[in-house]
C-alpha cells in the first residue's frame, strides 16, 4: 500500500542497527536529495530536520525494538545546541578553518543532532552530527555494532558505491559468487573486474565481445542485483534492507533473482528485509524459495486513519495466501 511507511520502517531499522554511526543519517538522506556534505550557510543544517515528522525540530524521533528474548533497544534522535568551547577536542585542527576564532569565544553554540542509543542493561551511547567551519562532523558514540546493516534505497544506483561494494567482495575472494548470480540476467558473463581511468573507477564485465563492458551499459537490473548480492556477501551475519526490491527487473526473471537472493542470504547468514508494491514480486519470492521452505515471512503495512496497522504471516501462511490468490499488497 502506498504512503504506509514501508521506506521509513526500513530506514528506522537501519538507523537503530547503526546507531553508533551518525553518518548513517546522511546516507539515508542523500538518495532523497536532502543532504549536503559541506554546509555553505548555516541554514543548510536545516536539511537534517527532514528526519523529523513534519520537520518539527522541537520534537524527537524515538525507535523502540525487541532484538531477541533477552534484549531490547531504544534510539532517540533530537536537535540540541553545543558549546564549541567545550567541544574543540572533537575537531581535527588540520580541517578546522577558523578554529582560532572559535577558541576566542567559549560560548559560541552550533546546531547538533544527538543520536542516543540505550540498551536493555542501561548502557547508553551518544553519537552526534555537529557543524564547524561550514562542514558536517560525524562523532561516533562508541565502537559497538549491533549488526552489520546495509540499506539499499529504491534509488541506489551509484557507480562509486557499486565499486566499493564489489571491492569488498574481491577482498573476500568471493567475486565468482557474484558472477554466478548475475548469470541469471546475462548467461554470457565470464568475469567482473574493476577498471581505473584517471581518477575514475568502474566495474566492467566480459560477455564475449572482445572487450569488457561497463556494467552501467548492462541495464539497471544488472546493477541492482549486483549491489544486492555484493551487500549480502560482505555483510555475513548481518542485515540487508532493500527498498522496492523489484526495481529495474523484468517480471520473467524475478523468481530466479529471488532464488539467488535466498541462496546467498542462507549461505552468508544474512537476514534480508525487502519491500515491494508488486504482487508478481511476492509470488516470485515464494516460487524462488523452493528448497528454502520456512525462510520467508511477510509484513503488510496499511493505513488505518492516522495510524499504520501491520498484518504479519509466517512462511506457511504466505505460501497458502499466494496459492489461493489472496491480495497481499
Amino acid at each position: 500500500m502506498n504512503n504506509s511507511g514501508k521506506t521509513s520502517l526500513l530506514e528506522a531499522v537501519h538507523l537503530l542497527l547503526r546507531s553508533n554511526r551518525p553518518d548513517s543519517i546522511a546516507a539515508l538522506l542523500r538518495p532523497r536529495g536532502m543532504y549536503r556534505q559541506r554546509f555553505e550557510v548555516a541554514e543548510d543544517f536545516e536539511l537534517l530536520n527532514w528526519i523529523f515528522y513534519s520537520r518539527r525540530e522541537d520534537e524527537q524521533v524515538m525507535i523502540d525494538a525487541v532484538l531477541d528474548d533477552l534484549n531490547s533497544a531504544r534510539l532517540v534522535i533530537k536537535r540540541s545546541e553545543v558549546d564549541l568551547g567545550e567541544q574543540l577536542s572533537l575537531f581535527e585542527s588540520d580541517e578546522s578553518d577558523g578554529l582560532d576564532d572559535y577558541r576566542k569565544s567559549r560560548f559560541i553554540e552550533t546546531p547538533v543532532l544527538d543520536i542516543a542509543y540505550t540498551d536493555s542493561f542501561g548502557g547508553k551511547y551518544v553519537s552526534r552530527i555537529i557543524t564547524s567551519g561550514g562542514r558536517a562532523r560525524f562523532i561516533p558514540g562508541g565502537s559497538f555494532t549491533l549488526y552489520n546493516s546495509v540499506y539499499l534505497s529504491d534509488r541506489s544506483l551509484d557507480a562509486i558505491s557499486d565499486v566499493e561494494k564489489f571491492s569488498r567482495v574481491l577482498e573476500l575472494g568471493r567475486e565468482n559468487d557474484v558472477v554466478d548470480a548475475l548469470k541469471v540476467l546475462e548467461p554470457k558473463l565470464r568475469d567482473l573486474v574493476v577498471l581505473v581511468s584517471g581518477r575514475e573507477t568502474s566495474i566492467a564485465g566480459d560477455i564475449g565481445l572482445g572487450r569488457r563492458i561497463p556494467i552501467a551499459f548492462m541495464g539497471q537490473g544488472f546493477s541492482r542485483v549486483m549491489a544486492i548480492v555484493c551487500s549480502i556477501i560482505s555483510s555475513k551475519g548481518g542485515v540487508l534492507l532493500v527498498d522496492e526490491v523489484e526495481n529495474g527487473l523484468h517480471h520473467s526473471v524475478l523468481s530466479s533473482i529471488w532464488g539467488v537472493i535466498l541462496h546467498s542470504a542462507v549461505t552468508h547468514d544474512v537476514q534480508v528485509f525487502a519491500t515491494t508494491h508488486s504482487l508478481e514480486a511476492i509470488n516470485a519470492a515464494v516460487e524462488g524459495s523452493q528448497g528454502h521452505e520456512g525462510s520467508l515471512a511477510f509484513y503488510r503495512l496499511e493505513r488505518r486513519g492516522d495510524d499504520i496497522g501491520v498484518i504479519t504471516g509466517e512462511d506457511s501462511r504466505l505460501r497458502t495466501a499466494v496459492s489461493v490468490g489472496t491480495e497481499l499488497r
